[in-house]
């Protein structure tokens, strides 16, 4: 008898494991669904202690990229990020890990939950899926294909104490003269592959050689803390919103990204809401977006400009960049006008230099040219976000933004306007007001 209970004993604890084990196992596998009161959670699963109420519903769209063979699907279900906030804040430890797991999460089940509802029937034919998190999308690709699985998110590894600068452009060469000692990182959209490639006639080599961060010869070059990200995204020079976006979710995927440049524009005018929520994805995961205004002058409903978006708020204007000439002009076909997206407000909010500036060009070793427009100026915007990150570690970027914005030298008419935004950026101005704000703390 009392073999027979020790038995059952060691039975119920090895029953007991394996139902542990069982579930452990389906909470690191990522098994999520999202009920009626759209809470984002695990499957009834205590040992796994997930249940946020995250998630807000949009209009789902789906269409062929190439018929028969690739469909592109954007998930009706995207993170909630006012209820997130206590939680993957920007400023909280650990917060860019939290919420590319969530994202993530939320992903797959929705890619899971497509299946089920439209491509049942087809579900054999589906060679491979490549996950969007950064949009809660996916490419499902159809029928035989000889390419190597998609691995755009392998993360970068990235020195301990380095700011990280990405780049989403055509691509650079650091085969240069005054490129030789930057430590660049490149992911191609277009051949999901890694290694440097400039397709845009030195359009983004141009902008990485304006991005160093020695201001004299009696101050340290910092080139060697800094980690630099291109993705090669708009091949060629010419928009793709696929390739982009695929350079979003590969730059989000990385364990650090401090600012990232977008000097692009889309193919066609207007409002693009389908960048909204990317946007906020890499503005939440601690990442400060800085766009090129653009070079159309005064069109109203001319604007090509992501920028021209408010996905972080009507208080909380994206940074979007136009050029000055030397003698603190704007250039005339520096793009100004009021955005037509959303709560009224002016295209451009900051303006730094942007005329005749000598950038290196991939050509030679030594060769360069003068250039002028808002794809370089944001460089001068980028680098005084890095200057500030570095001095004020502890600050937000939400602080870091606003205290450019407050301190830029007043353009045109008072105060902010539809053509001068809040101004030219003043970066000393800044430093002054962030210490002032921190001694009052």
């Amino acid at each position: 008898m009392e073999i027979f209970i020790r038995v059952f004993k060691t039975f119920i604890n090895l029953a007991t494991l394996i139902i542990v084990l069982f579930f452990c196992f389906r909470c690191n596998a990522s098994t999520i669904e999202i009920d009626k009161e759209l809470f984002l959670c695990n499957q009834p699963n205590k040992l796994c202690k997930i249940s946020i109420k995250v998630s807000i519903d949009r209009q789902p769209s789906h269409r062929w990229i190439s018929k028969n063979k690739i469909l592109y699907a954007e998930f009706p279900t995207q993170l909630d990020f006012a209820k997130l906030s206590p939680i993957v804040s920007p400023d909280l430890s650990h917060a860019r890990i939290k919420l590319q797991k969530i994202a993530s999460y939320l992903n797959r089940e929705s890619v899971n939950n497509y299946i089920k509802e439209h491509l049942k029937n087809s579900q054999s034919r589906i060679n491979r899926i490549e996950y969007f998190a950064v949009n809660n999308s996916a490419l499902f690709y159809f029928g035989d294909t000889k390419k190597q699985p998609l691995k755009n998110n392998l993360k970068t590894e990235i020195p301990k104490g380095n700011l990280v600068v990405a780049l989403l452009d055509s691509g650079v060469s650091t085969n240069h003269e005054k490129l030789v000692d930057f430590n660049v990182i490149q992911f191609n959209s277009k051949d999901n592959s890694y290694g440097e490639k400039d397709s845009g006639l030195g359009h983004a080599t141009g902008i990485l050689s304006l991005l160093n961060l020695k201001e004299n010869a009696n101050r340290k070059n910092i080139n060697d803390n800094v980690t630099y990200l291109s993705c090669n995204g708009i091949t060629d020079g010419k928009y793709d919103f696929i390739s982009a976006l695929r350079c979003f979710n590969w730059l989000f995927q990385q364990p650090q990204v401090d600012v990232m440049l977008n000097a692009w524009l889309v193919s066609e005018p207007g409002c693009k809401p389908e960048w909204n929520y990317p946007i906020q994805m890499i503005w939440m995961s601690g990442t400060i977006p800085v766009f090129a205004a653009g070079n159309n002058g005064l069109k109203h409903d001319q604007s090509y400009s992501p920028a021209n978006l408010a996905p972080l708020g009507a208080d909380l204007p994206l940074i979007s960049v136009g050029s000055l000439s030397k003698s603190a002009q704007r250039l005339s076909n520096s793009s100004h006008a009021i955005s037509q997206c959303g709560p009224p407000h002016p295209l451009t909010s900051l303006y730094a230099e942007g005329e005749n500036l000598k950038v290196a060009v991939p050509f030679q070793f030594d060769s360069y040219q003068s250039v002028s427009g808002t794809s370089y100026a944001i460089t001068f915007v980028a680098k005084a976000l890095l200057r500030l990150k570095a001095q004020f570690p502890h600050s937000s970027n939400k602080d870091l933004v606003l205290a450019l914005y407050r301190s830029a030298r007043d353009l045109g008419e008072a105060g902010v306007d539809n053509e001068y935004g809040f101004g030219e950026l003043d970066l000393a101005k800044a430093i002054d007001l962030l210490e002032e704000e921190i001694k009052q703390d």
